[in-house]
């Protein structure tokens, strides 16, 4: 099974498109709607208009407690960017344990949904293979995090970077 259909039947089973849309408008971001996977990892981004964000958080707190295989939830406060992050560590999947992060915000501008509909017009074989490429090159160092793969996506898509070197010659 290929990750980006387990990560959606992992989406799909908890209900998440589903119990986020009634909240506000919601959608899945970054590797698993492009299909470029390497580390187990589901974002979703969650526009809620002018709803207070931390109710907001609670409700769906509440409710993913109620989800089989969810023993911790984690929040973060990035309110001073008009957001919240709601994580899921280590839930158990078919390939090993992935992490969800739900980020609520009251800016549409922050979610990554313009963003997702760019990259996939503009991605071609070559550009998903140098994508995957360095991404596997950091993730295999513990480096794959702190938005590295948005801007490893940037980089290949939007300045034609092929390889690790190209992209360090950028980002150093």
């Amino acid at each position: 099974m290929s990750l980006k259909k387990e990560a959606l039947q992992i989406v799909k089973k908890l209900d998440l498109l589903n119990t986020l849309g009634k909240l506000g408008e919601a959608r899945l971001v970054g590797s698993v709607p492009l299909g470029l996977i390497v580390k187990f990892d589901i974002d979703i981004h969650v526009y809620v208009g002018k709803k207070n964000l931390v109710k907001t958080a609670s409700t769906i707190m509440a409710s993913l407690f109620d989800s089989r295989g969810i023993h911790e939830i984690r929040i973060s406060d990035y309110r001073s960017r008009k957001s919240l992050k709601i994580g899921i560590d280590n839930f158990s999947g078919k390939a090993g344990g992935w992490s969800i992060d739900i980020w609520l915000t009251n800016d549409k501008k922050t979610t990554g949904f313009e963003q997702v509909n760019k990259m996939l017009s503009k991605l071609d074989l070559d550009k998903r293979q140098n994508i995957l490429r360095i991404k596997r090159y950091y993730d295999k160092r513990g480096l794959l995090k702190n938005s590295l793969s948005l801007k490893i996506y940037e980089a290949v898509i939007y300045k034609n970077v092929k390889s690790v070197k190209g992209f360090k010659k950028i980002y150093g």
